[in-house]
């Protein structure tokens, strides 16, 4: 596709290792100051939009486990989400799910006098 525009400069922005890290750590028995400090560095390494996204996705796959679901992706993702899943009851997830829609819908009109780094913060400290 790109030899049609053979001036462009091709761009590769690649998660960092400290996101993956991170969602796969989010769970009620993990220690918040663990998690705190994860976010921080996912936030400073991938910036907090992308985390914001990664967090909701992770949350989406938990709940689709939790309800039953096997989402798609190899066998060694599936296997640490289940893992994962067990660690939360499907009423925490949704909690946690309608959460995340509220910062969305926050961030989306200008509602909140916090930043979405500040309100992820405070998101894993009530998870």
């Amino acid at each position: 596709m790109l030899k049609k525009f053979p001036t462009a400069i091709e761009l590769s922005f690649k998660a960092s290792k400290n996101i993956f890290k991170f969602v796969e750590q989010i769970s009620p028995r993990t220690h918040k100051k663990t998690l705190l400090t994860l976010l921080g560095e996912s936030v400073a390494s991938d910036g907090d939009f992308f985390v914001f996204t990664m967090i909701v996705r992770q949350i989406r796959m938990l709940i689709e486990i939790k309800d039953g679901a096997k989402p798609a992706g190899p066998p060694f993702m599936v296997t640490k989400l289940v893992s994962q899943a067990q660690h939360f009851e499907m009423n925490a997830l949704l909690a946690a799910h309608k959460q995340l829609t509220k910062i969305d819908l926050q961030l989306k009109q200008s509602a909140s006098p916090l930043t979405l780094a500040q309100q992820l913060d405070l998101f894993i400290f009530k998870l």
